[in-house]
């Protein structure tokens, strides 16, 4: 036997599934020339799924020579790709996710799957199989160092892989987690697996999961080790917000819905917690949860961390409104769940498709919905709120009356009436003139018919089609009327539409010269964009990488990083904020909590729901106990279900039975018959099911 044989001879009496002894079949004349095998090699071991096979060696399995590893293709061209020296095994991780899932040998340069997937549960060939495989590398690692070297390049390949992955994706995957136990494994990889696996659980941000994480390791690792993952927050807090504010992709957005739900449901909340749900909530489109948690936090947190927080909110909405900025450059419509969004600089998508000149796109956008006048980001600022009035905008760009009197009459209150006037105004005018039209044909027709009539003597058709002719006449007539009328209503509105056209472009014009002698450093950078295309697009298509955030009292907002301004800013490149300042760590007192406002308003209804149900279990009670008085204070024993009518059921039909009825029960029950007035609620209960009977006779 060669080296190789004699090793994975050895699992024979192990691997129970695994098809040992193959020079005897007479069939391995085929699997040579099938699997491409070469002459001077011996067949060892081949493995199969016992499952899925109808007949032993059909071409579904793994053939082990002497010398390497042949599999099945998934394609059709057999060759080198489909062989696998076994001198190489230690190049490769031997991975299966379960039992029943395939067998993959992992690399830095390759991946193949050298064994199939089993829907057996029962089937653990797979399983054999690793162990077989595993077997080999352990003995070539301790045989040979160079061997032991290699298997370490691929499990420092494989850690950083996970790494990068967990960074990139904000999760590990079910994959990944048997993946590090596997590198595990390896004394000299164990710390890293661990870390790597603490990491992704710190990040589920479900703290009991982590304690109990810790108590799977002890004996496992040095205390070292243990003692450092007890203050996961200093070991993995920085990475996890770099993260979350700063890969955009929406995957790592989707696998972050998780430990968003569990922060959500926490009441007290520690800085750090604060700032990943703040951050979260900037993902997940929460805006009503940000604000109040971000005015909580702020004056804990250094200048770095609010740079940090509010530049990546800046980002993450410019990213969202250029889908929307996409759309319309190709003259379609943004998504509707898009027509809502404001961006970084508190423009919408009807800023831009004022911007973008598209005459067109702008008359469809302005229909979609309410847009009101426009305002700008930053409340109480009445001069910056100019710079962002559509209209204001519109008097920038267009020359064309109609388009500002569009926009005019879309966007200012005091002209929506007035377009409503007018629209309706032409609809009673296409009315009229439709009435008029069809009153002139019936007229033609009417004429022709009494001409007709009286060339051929019937006197009585003749004198009855000139009452109809008098009657379409007198129709058209008033239809005319009634369009002069609208038409001068409508001439009248619209020269009242103009007035105002022309006294809002005044202002507008009025605003500009304030803006531009305030001389604004945020309202200058506007009014230039409304001008400046080339900027405009510079905003979305130069911020991919590199950006600039800038910062006007709580608005953030981006610029391409050549843009200069007189405003505090912070440069991003490569998507890492570069920072002059002193770092400041964030500052909190230890112990101090900071209340989540969407918790404590479920809890507060939760407390509001508890005290209702508790009121009205006591009025009941209090009801209860007065009925049992009243039916002790009229010499009867309560019982709850006793009385389900006062009434007969000849009562419930007859109004002179239910009057006399009645008037018995009122003798026997009223507090002056028994002398208690508690019997006065046995009255009220008598009286409210007589009213019922009545109403329903």
């Amino acid at each position: 036997m060669t080296g190789y044989e004699s090793i994975l001879m050895a699992g024979k009496g192990r691997c129970r599934n695994l098809k040992f002894d193959l020079k005897n079949l007479s069939s391995v004349g085929r699997y040579y020339r099938d699997y491409h095998i070469p002459e001077d090699e011996t067949m060892v071991v081949y493995a199969y799924r016992s499952a899925c096979s109808l007949i032993e060696m059909e071409g579904n399995g793994t053939v082990i020579t002497d010398r390497a590893i042949y599999f099945h293709p998934t394609h059709q061209n057999w060759g080198e790709g489909n062989r696998i020296p076994l001198s190489t095994i230690c190049q490769y991780i031997i991975f299966q996710e379960s039992s029943q899932e395939g067998v993959s040998l992992l690399s830095k340069d390759a991946k193949y799957q050298i064994f199939g997937y089993t829907v057996a549960p029962a089937d653990t060939t797979g399983s054999e199989l690793v162990e077989l495989l595993t077997g080999l590398q352990q003995h070539m690692m301790m045989s040979d160092q160079s061997e032991r070297k290699q298997y370490e390049y691929t499990l420092a390949w494989a850690t950083s892989h996970v790494r990068k992955s967990l960074k990139e994706r904000g999760r590990l995957t079910e994959k990944q987690h048997r993946l590090l136990k596997i590198i595990g494994r390896d004394a000299a990889f164990t710390d890293s697996a661990v870390l790597l696996l603490a990491e992704d659980i710190y990040r589920d941000m479900d703290e009991r999961k982590y304690q109990s994480f810790l108590s799977t390791l002890d004996g496992v690792v040095h205390k070292k080790l243990l003692h450092s993952l007890g203050d996961p927050d200093g070991l993995f807090y920085e990475s996890y917000v770099q993260d979350l504010s700063g890969v955009l992709a929406l995957q790592l957005t989707k696998s972050l819905v998780k430990p968003y739900g569990n922060l959500l449901r926490k009441m007290e909340l520690s800085l750090h917690e604060a700032v990943i749900l703040c951050l979260l909530c900037v993902r997940m489109d929460d805006p009503g949860l940000f604000e109040p948690m971000y005015r909580a936090i702020k004056k804990s947190l250094g200048p770095k961390r609010l740079w940090q927080i509010a530049g990546f909110r800046a980002k993450y909405s410019k990213d969202k409104m250029g889908g929307a900025f996409e759309a319309m450059l190709t003259g379609n419509l943004p998504p509707c769940g898009l027509l809502d969004l404001r961006d970084d600089l508190g423009f919408t998508c009807l800023h831009y498709a004022l911007i973008l000149r598209n005459k067109d796109l702008l008359i469809r956008l302005l229909s979609q919905k309410d847009w009101g006048e426009g305002e700008g980001p930053i409340r109480g600022r009445k001069l910056i709120d100019c710079a962002y009035n559509y209209f204001f905008v519109a008097v920038q760009i267009y020359q064309d009356p109609k388009i500002l009197q569009l926009v005019l009459a879309y966007t200012k209150r005091e002209a929506r009436p007035l377009l409503r006037s007018i629209r309706r105004i032409d609809n009673f005018i296409d009315i009229a003139g439709r009435r008029c039209y069809k009153a002139r044909e019936k007229l033609k027709f009417c004429s022709g018919e009494k001409q007709k009539a009286f060339h051929e003597g019937r006197l009585g058709e003749v004198r009855q089609f000139e009452r109809q002719i008098l009657d379409l006449r007198e129709e058209m007539d008033c239809c005319e009327k009634r369009r002069s009328e609208l038409l001068e209503m409508k001439a009248e509105i619209s020269r009242e539409l103009q007035s105002l056209l022309g006294a809002a472009t005044a202002e507008a014009r009025m605003q500009e010269k304030i803006l531009r002698e305030s001389d604004q450093p945020l309202t200058n950078y506007i009014l230039r964009l409304y001008q400046d295309e080339q900027l405009l697009f510079s905003t979305f298509t130069r911020t991919a990488i590199s950006w600039r955030v800038a910062n006007y009292r709580s608005l953030y907002f981006l610029l391409p990083e050549d843009v200069t301004t007189s405003l505090p800013h912070i440069d991003f490149v490569n998507q890492k904020m570069v920072w002059q300042g002193e770092e400041e760590e964030d500052t909190s007192f230890e112990g101090d909590v900071f209340i989540n406002p969407r918790e404590a308003e479920r809890v507060e209804k939760e407390r509001q729901r508890a005290e209702e149900e508790k009121a009205r279990e006591k009025a009941r009670q209090e009801k209860q106990r007065k009925e049992r008085a009243a039916y002790r204070a009229a010499g009867e024993s309560f019982v709850e279900e006793r009385k389900k009518s006062w009434f007969s059921e000849a009562a419930r039909c007859d109004l002179s039975v239910l009057k006399r009825e009645y008037h018995s029960l009122v003798k026997k029950y009223h507090p002056d018959a028994t002398g208690n007035g508690a019997t006065a609620v046995l009255l009220q209960q008598i009286m409210e099911e007589r009213a019922r009977i009545l109403e329903n006779m």
